[in-house]
């Protein structure tokens, strides 16, 4: 069957503040309100991890103010990386409920595989063989995400999370869906999130705290906590290294703000109609969660997708646009899907692979690394 490619393209709206995580961090200086990142000052204010930005090569502040001039603009970013491992999961998510339904098993190995794609053993790239390619090209999942301990390559190409602005809309593989916002600089779209944490036990703001704990034991926590703080003071002092004794903190995240937009573009070559339509299932479901990036828990990175998504038929010859249909109704509709003859067609392939084609033991073979297995079942078909 002719491999098709498509361009699935969803603009999303942030309704809560977002944090995705940094490995730098920087700090919040609370007397000018404002985030000093990376070479701040020791001392000069409290300790603030950042979220993921990207800088814009050769794009320089409009006015001094703007990045304080401090050379090209930063902005904030969804990593394609976070939206892969959001997508795969929601595949997973799928599959393993159709196996629940179907009554299959399948192992802890091949559970983190299929949500991770990461090896259970040592990468073992030259054992891959045509038929383990072949093999997983066959198959949606497999084909889509790749991974494993074979480092297989996926048939989708993901894009990095822009946000919609004037700057970064030629950096999407295809044109914003919704209008693109003014910002210019990435203090008008973050800002600092104070995160507390308090000891409840020496605060005594639960009516239940006496009824639980004994006035005895209360005091004698209180002592030891007083006779720690001390004892690190102490060695504070001497100059020595002490361990942290009172729970209470008060930190800082750099977080992006609500009504943020963010594009999301993911390319697929489809080499029969069950791998679109479960990718198409997958984001869907991803739209349904309706969450991106940590503390999620917490009511943060909360989304909406308030602009019909889109779906673009790409030509394998010039690799233009060659056909675009809408992909999902309105958030209204819970994203419900378009009725069109490809995503009909699409649909219900992926649904017969959920049913009936995907199978526990391929899925085992790959986390384990089975490769004698792999070429068995492939060319038993």
């Amino acid at each position: 069957m002719t491999t098709k490619t498509f361009l699935l393209a969803v603009d999303i709206e942030l309704t809560a503040p977002m944090s995705i995580q940094s490995i730098e961090s920087g700090v919040y200086d609370p007397k000018t309100r404002k985030i000093l990142r990376y070479n701040a000052p020791a001392g000069s204010g409290i300790g603030c991890s950042l979220t993921r930005t990207m800088t814009l090569p050769g794009v320089r502040p409009v006015d001094a103010e703007s990045d304080k001039g401090n050379g090209p603009v930063t902005v904030p970013i969804i990593p394609a990386s976070t939206v892969a491992g959001k997508l795969r999961r929601a595949a997973a998510d799928l599959i393993g409920q159709a196996f629940v339904e179907r009554e299959l098993k399948i192992t802890p190995r091949t559970f983190n595989m299929m949500m991770t794609g990461a090896a259970s053993t040592a990468l073992d790239v030259n054992s891959a063989s045509p038929e383990v390619h072949m093999a997983a090209r066959t198959d949606p999942f497999m084909s889509m995400f790749g991974g494993t301990i074979f480092a297989l390559p996926a048939s989708t190409i993901i894009g990095q999370g822009w946000p919609l602005l004037e700057r970064t809309k030629g950096k999407f593989m295809s044109p914003p869906i919704s209008a693109v916002d003014k910002y210019t600089h990435l203090g008008e779209m973050t800002e600092a999130y104070a995160i507390v944490k308090k000891n409840d036990v020496m605060d005594m703001r639960s009516p239940l705290l006496p009824g639980l704990v004994t006035l005895e034991a209360l005091c004698a926590h209180a002592a030891e906590e007083g006779a720690e703080r001390a004892g690190a003071k102490a060695k504070k002092d001497a100059g020595e290294a002490g361990k942290k004794t009172d729970l209470r903190a008060l930190n800082a995240m750099e977080v992006v703000l609500p009504e943020i937009k963010f594009g999301i573009r993911v390319r697929v070559d489809s080499r029969n109609p069950s791998h679109l339509g479960l990718l198409v299932l997958a984001l869907q479901r991803y739209l349904h969660s309706g969450c991106v990036g940590g503390r999620t828990a917490r009511g943060m990175g909360t989304f909406v997708a308030p602009d019909m998504a889109r779906i673009y038929s790409i030509d394998p010859y010039t690799q233009s646009v060659s056909h675009v249909e809408e992909l999902f109704q309105g958030r209204e509709s819970n994203y419900a899907l378009c009725r069109t003859e490809v995503l009909d067609e699409a649909i219900k392939h992926a649904h017969h692979y959920l049913n009936v084609g995907a199978k526990p033991e391929l899925f085992e073979a790959f986390a384990e690394g089975d490769y004698e297995s792999i070429k068995g079942m492939y060319r038993h078909g």
